[in-house]
Parts: C-alpha cells; sequence; structure tokens
C-alpha cells in the first residue's frame, strides 16, 4: 500500500477516535400518550405487565357501553437517563387514567354513578390516588428489601406534593390502609414530576424521579422492586386495581452510535475496501 492510501486510512480512523463510540439516546418527550412515547423494546424501556381489561370490578353499565374503568392498569413503563439520573415512568390505562366510569369526561360523572352516590372528581381528587411505591433488592434481586419511596397523587390529600394534581415523591410511610395511604414527607431532591392532569388528549400517568441513584436503597444498575395502585372509594361504581410487588430488572438507556461516528466508520470501511481493491489490482497488473 502506498502512502497516499495509508494517509486516508489514518484519517478516517482519526474521525472515529474524535467521534466517540456511542451516545446515551435521549430522555423521552413525554405526551400523555404512553404506548407511543415509550415503545418497547426501543429506547431502554422495560414494560411491565398490568392486569386484563376484566380484571378490575365496574358496574355493568360501564361494561356494556363498551368502557373500562381508568383505574385499570394495562401496563407500567420504565425507562433510565443516565446523563441526569432521572427515572422516566408511564402508567398505561385502558381509558383516562382516574376517569372511574370510563366515559372519556373525568369529573363530569355518569347519572348512573351520581344515582348510587358516586363520585368522579376531576384531577384525580376526593380519595383517588394512582401510585408507585419503591424498594431496593433484598438478600438478592429475586427478594423485595423494604420500600423507600412512593410517588404519585396520594389518596390523603394532606399528603398532596408541589405537582400537577398533587404529584408527590415521598418517603414510603407504611399504613394499614395501603399505599394510597402510605405517603410520608415530599423529597423535594427527588420530586420530578407528573407530566399532565389525565385527560382526552393526555391519557395517561406519566411521571418521573430525579436523582434516582442517590436514593438510598436503590440502584438502577441492579434493578429494583415497585407495587403499584390505582383506584377511590369514591367512585362506588369501580374496583381498585393493585400490582403487588414485582422485580423490575436493571435499566440502561440504548447506546446508540453518533452520526459522526457513523460517517466515520462509513469512511473507514469505504477506505479499507478502496485499499483491497487497489491491491488486488495492483497485484494482477504486477
Amino acid at each position: 500500500m502506498d502512502l497516499r492510501r495509508m494517509k486516508n486510512l489514518a484519517v478516517a480512523l482519526s474521525l472515529v477516535g474524535a467521534a466517540g463510540s456511542v451516545a446515551s439516546a435521549s430522555p423521552i418527550t413525554f405526551t400523555g400518550n404512553v404506548a407511543a412515547d415509550m415503545p418497547s423494546p426501543s429506547k431502554g424501556v422495560y414494560v411491565q405487565a398490568g392486569t386484563s381489561p376484566a380484571a378490575v370490578a365496574q358496574a355493568d353499565f360501564i361494561t356494556q357501553a363498551g368502557w373500562i374503568t381508568g383505574w385499570n392498569i394495562k401496563d407500567i413503563r420504565f425507562f433510565y437517563d443516565k446523563s441526569s439520573d432521572t427515572l422516566q415512568v408511564g402508567i398505561n390505562t385502558y381509558s383516562i387514567a382516574g376517569n372511574s366510569t370510563g366515559n372519556g369526561t373525568p369529573g363530569i360523572p355518569d347519572p348512573r354513578q351520581t344515582a348510587v352516590g358516586g363520585v368522579d372528581p376531576a384531577h384525580i381528587g376526593g380519595q383517588g390516588s394512582i401510585s408507585v411505591a419503591f424498594a431496593g433488592n433484598g438478600s438478592s434481586d429475586k427478594v423485595s428489601g423494604m420500600p423507600v419511596i412512593i410517588a404519585g397523587v396520594p389518596a390523603d390529600k394532606s399528603h398532596s406534593g408541589p405537582g400537577i394534581d398533587g404529584f408527590t415523591v415521598s418517603s414510603y410511610a407504611p399504613s394499614n390502609s395501603g399505599i394510597a395511604y402510605s405517603y410520608g414527607s415530599n423529597l423535594p431532591t427527588h420530586q420530578g414530576s407528573l407530566a399532565f392532569d389525565p385527560s382526552a388528549a393526555h391519557p395517561n400517568f406519566e411521571f418521573s424521579v430525579t436523582n434516582f441513584s442517590k436514593i438510598p436503597g436503590l440502584d438502577p444498575t441492579t434493578g429494583f422492586w415497585i407495587q403499584a395502585f390505582a383506584g377511590s372509594p369514591n367512585d362506588v361504581i369501580a374496583g381498585e386495581d393493585t400490582i403487588g410487588w414485582v422485580h423490575i430488572p436493571a435499566l440502561a438507556a440504548q447506546q446508540v452510535p453518533e452520526p459522526t461516528t457513523i460517517a466515520a466508520w462509513t469512511l473507514l470501511v469505504g477506505a479499507g475496501a478502496l485499499a483491497r481493491r487497489r491491491l488486488r489490482r495492483d497485484q494482477v497488473q504486477g
């Protein structure tokens, strides 16, 4: 190979080194539609299955209308952005999250609901709650440790936080009434945010927890445990949904090549192929 060809290869190799090998996938931009925002398995998203459409009890008129209560959780999706140390969570519901009848109009109860004394407050009001509790691994990733934080909208609104609909990330305070009532003190360092008040335009419950790896007992690189709840005792016409403690495996943001890296790889491959063709040609001519 002559000096000119060696220089071409050297330039290509220097471009690869300068570009770097990979870059982390970007944080997810929430729109209120979990299935669209957090498709699996792209972007390093992990999907934890929820319950079937028939798993949460609901009044006959809801089923006959073809609706599914907004307390019914289809799945929960997780994405960890290492660069910002933020955990992003999407609770994917069959209808508008927190809309007890599933009729598409949270805050406007169906007459058949009010007739039996039920309410359907907007903004996950009343004693409505959508909550996710977090625990680290116990003696292994097969065993749950003690719960350490809880995120969501508490049933006891005196524990509401500064976020939309009273969203809060709080210390876990065990309660005999369940995780909807297990909110302790707000944790400003980890507060994150609820992306939207669930509505027809933004039907699902999407939120973030900041400085996730700095929460004592939680490590996204070894996995963690979650428990989830959605429901209210006030609606009368629908039950509650609960996902028991389940292990979420280690989360890692998808690694994708930088555009400049792809270009450099292409140049390198092209230069190598050209050199091989010229070498064969020189051998034939020689």
